[in-house]
């Protein structure tokens, strides 16, 4: 009996039993990506367009290259059609869709940065609805043809993802709200396109191609149906417990955007901790690491809405961080351990509410009066800790911390009562008035009272109390009268003496020795015989001298000083240089300072908010308008702010103060007897009048640059969209020279072992005539032998082996005219030989030639 052999080359191709689900899944995966991916972008944008017009032509898009695209042959690159079309009609009408392309953007811009400011400044259009909707249709039926074609003939995770992810990234990335729902199925059709590529590579693995089908279309379902499962109970979970909102979704994702912008590799540890208080794992420490950026960026986010009553005539500040020590490039607030050490302020400030954040209220109400008061409330957008306090306010909702913070039950809104008097250069330049108060004015029977007076070291024994304060210790016919007699009391005879003695300290280090050794002789002068406005008035000329303000600055170095690296080399920063040196230099100088952080209000941002029915005004505070700067302790009124980074100050001197005459009483002092007791007593009001100056928080003029900047912008855009369009243009050409050199070289070969061999070698008996033509190796007149003989004879001539040659035509002519079929053994041979002389012919030509046989004759 024989050995029975099979050869390995043979190919087994089976028919599978069921149906496949390919194609109509490939369609469904198109069609529910395309129009998902439109959604979540016009949710996100939401512009102005017509809505029928624009969801017709998508779908009827969307449709028409999905069934051109499964034609048979080269019928099927009639799905192109739509995709020429779309950019066809861009480039005829490209000014309209220009048009609609800038308000478009404008629509974008405004989404994003949640502002009413345009991005490109338009000529009015007669309708700027269809101008958007033109533009949007053009983009729709560009994109949606690109993506159907991709997903209905190579299904392609790593393209298919980029061209549904790139549009709506754009939205996702500046955090704006879109439709839960579309993004849902839009995931779900990711991981079905990669549930039908991996299928479609473990066949070709196993090298089961004729039975992938219906394994592909499987896999792809299951995908689709794992991912959609996942996906709706998530979903639902968060949706039941309330653990997430889109909005808060969006806002969590512009902040964790922005910390990922600002990481800084260098210091791992900190970039961490940033992020996690952004994400909401750790509160906001009580801590600034200094010079750990290169630059600041603004988003031009909106950061915090702030509705006022009624508007002060000068900018004023909002402030939620305070550093009391300065210490190896941070500032730190003082620790609850080191207050809790101090029992009688921290009695004082917890059981009696003596806190030095109200004082500057309750003095203003006697310096300007209660018509002088309004109400602020504020509404963070993005995190609500730590609360954001404007100087001169006070709030009964709330609590407050120590003296530099302030406690609310509802960080997502908060009011206070707000001075509208902000002026606080004015204030510095008023005199120190002494006030006595007679002891016997107190009811010390009271505990509370001689609980008071105990914590202040004051006897009962002591007949005269002698306070100095800018206005009187008490005020007549005030709800505020209790608070105001209280702190005034608690500032003269226990907190001046903390502030002088807590932030006046300057760490001893050489670093620090060597900034106060290198300055000039004029501001050593002043600050050891001036008085506090004049020292801190030379400081701010010194830095504006020594110092150029930037948004890049860079990183100061580990090894470096804060300040010294600030004033003594780089010599460039922004407010959190600025106000840091200021800080130490003031200290320095005997005047007790402190580093704050926050933002400004400018009068233009209140100019421009929204006026209410009620007569209030609303506004939102961008990003840019946070703010790093100094306050300083005014004896006898409290806590005030003063800037020393350039643009947000003023250089002139300020005007004579007026000296504030008050008289007391002998009714007014009898008065005091039972007012820590009683809360409601009526007093007799006292006028004061004062010099008002107006502060002004804004920085420069922008808007003459801001238009050119606009005009540029669309310059630089109608250019950009004609490259962009002359790219798509030729790259599109590129593409479909290409794809039919491709189609063609394939249906060649695919003829050269045709069934019908007689046909084949006819074939490759026409394709070797056009190779043979390049070389001008025609057959004219001649027989089919001598023919052979001369292509033999000339390919040799010209070093190419010309036997491969004269079998082809020998061979052509025994099946053509004998009807000798050739074997697959000798078909092969040929069409090995054919292809191969091809290529070394066409080698030896030029570049430009060989462009020309390759894509244009696609002779190979």
């Amino acid at each position: 009996m024989k050995d029975f052999s099979v050869n390995s080359s043979i190919v087994i191709s089976a028919k599978h039993g069921t149906r496949s689900f390919k194609i109509p899944l490939l369609m469904i995966i198109a069609f529910v990506g395309c129009i998902s991916m439109l959604d979540v972008c016009i949710t996100m944008i939401a512009p102005e367009f017509n809505k029928p017009v624009f969801w017709s032509i998508s779908i009827i898009t969307i449709i028409a290259v999905l069934f051109l695209s499964l034609l048979p042959k080269h019928l099927h690159l009639t799905g192109f059609i739509p995709l020429l079309a779309g950019v066809g009609y861009a480039a005829v009408n490209r000014h309209v869709v220009e048009v609609g392309a800038k308000i478009f953007c404008n629509a974008y811009y405004s989404a994003a940065y949640t502002t009413e400011t345009k991005f490109f400044d338009l000529i009015p259009v007669v309708d700027e609805k269809a101008y958007t909707t033109i533009f949007m249709c053009c983009i729709s039926v560009i994109l949606c043809s690109l993506i159907s074609r991709l997903v209905i003939r190579r299904p392609l995770f790593i393209f298919y993802f980029a061209l549904t992810f790139i549009p709506v990234e754009f939205g996702l990335y500046h955090g704006m709200e879109m439709r839960l729902l579309s993004m849902m199925l839009l995931i779900v059709t990711w991981f079905a396109v990669l549930g039908v590529q991996l299928s479609v590579q473990k066949g070709h693995a196993f090298g089961v191609r004729g039975v992938r089908t219906s394994n592909t279309a499987n896999c792809g379902i299951a995908a689709a149906a794992v991912t959609a499962i996942a996906v709706v109970i998530s979903f639902t979970v968060c949706s039941i417990f309330g653990l997430t909102s889109e909005k808060n979704v969006q806002d969590k994702r512009r902040e964790v955007r922005s910390e990922i912008e600002n990481f800084n590799w260098n210091d791992i540890a900190g970039s961490l901790a940033d992020l996690s208080v952004t994400l909401g794992f750790m509160d906001d420490p009580d801590e600034r690491e200094l010079g750990t950026k290169n630059s600041i960026k603004y988003q031009n986010e909106d950061e915090v809405k702030v509705t006022l009553s009624d508007i002060p005539e000068q900018g004023f500040y909002l402030k939620n961080y305070t550093g009391s020590v300065y210490e190896d490039n941070m500032w730190y607030s003082f620790s609850d351990k080191e207050w809790e050490s101090s029992e009688r302020l921290s009695a004082l400030f917890t059981r009696f509410e003596c806190v030095p954040q109200i004082l500057p209220f309750m003095n203003n109400q006697t310096l300007y009066g209660r018509d002088k008061n309004a109400q602020i409330t504020i509404e963070p957008l993005k995190h609500s800790a730590p609360v954001l306090q404007p100087y001169a306010s006070y709030t009964e909702n709330g609590s407050y911390r120590y003296d530099y913070g302030c406690y609310v039950k509802d960080k997502d809104k908060y009011s206070f009562d707000f001075s509208l008097a902000q002026d606080f250069t004015s204030v510095s330049q008023m005199y120190l008035n002494e006030y006595y108060l007679p002891t016997s004015g107190f009811n010390f029977s009271d505990s509370v009272t001689s609980s008071f007076f105990e914590q202040l070291g004051i006897s009962r024994q002591q007949e005269i109390l002698t306070i100095s304060s800018i206005v009187p210790p008490y005020l007549n016919k005030s709800k505020y009268t209790t608070q105001t007699l209280q702190s005034i009391l608690a500032e003269n005879f226990l907190y001046r003496d903390f502030a002088y003695d807590s932030y006046t300290f300057v760490e001893d280090t050489k670093s620090l020795d060597d900034v106060f050794l290198s300055l000039p002789a004029n501001l050593i002068e002043t600050g050891n015989s001036g008085s506090a406005s004049d020292i801190l008035n030379s400081i701010r000329m010194y830095l504006d001298e020594q110092c150029e303000y930037t948004l890049s600055p860079g990183r100061t170095p580990s090894t470096r000083d804060f300040v010294n690296y600030f004033l003594l080399e780089n010599n460039a920063g922004y407010c959190m240089h600025y106000a840091t040196a200021g800080t130490i230099l003031a200290r320095h100088f005997g005047i007790p300072a402190r580093y704050c952080e926050g933002y400004i209000v400018s009068s233009d941002m209140m100019e421009k908010g929204k006026k209410n029915s009620d007569g209030s005004v609303t506004f939102s505070i961008p990003d840019s308008a946070s703010h790093a700067w100094c306050e300083y302790y005014l004896d006898g009124y409290g806590w005030i702010p003063f800037e020393f980074t350039p643009g947000y100050y003023s250089l002139d001197a300020p005007e004579e103060p007026v000296r504030t005459e008050i008289s007391t009483t002998t009714d007014e002092q009898t008065a005091v007897t039972s007012i820590l007791t009683e809360k409601k007593t009526e007093l007799q009001t006292t006028t004061v009048s004062s010099t008002s100056l107006i502060y002004s928080g804004t920085n420069n003029n922008s808007t003459a640059k801001n238009d050119a900047d606009l005009k540029t912008s669309g310059s630089a855009l109608k250019t950009i969209f004609s490259i962009f369009g002359i790219i798509f243009v030729l790259a599109a050409a590129v593409f479909l020279i290409i794809a039919l050199r491709h189609i063609r070289i394939k249906n060649r070969n695919k003829k050269f072992r045709s069934k019908d061999k007689k046909a084949a070698v006819i074939s490759i008996y026409s394709y070797l005539c056009r190779i043979l033509q390049i070389e001008k190796i025609d057959s004219g007149n001649m027989q089919m032998l001598d023919f052979a003989e001369f292509a033999k004879k000339s390919l040799n001539d010209v070093e190419l082996d010309g036997s491969g040659a004269n079998e082809i035509i020998l061979a052509a002519l025994a099946a053509d005219m004998g009807g000798k079929i050739p074997s697959n053994e000798t078909l092969n041979a040929c069409a090995d030989y054919v292809n191969g002389l091809a290529q070394q012919i066409i080698n030896r030509k030029n570049p430009f030639k060989k462009l020309i046989f390759k894509y244009i004759f696609h002779l190979i």
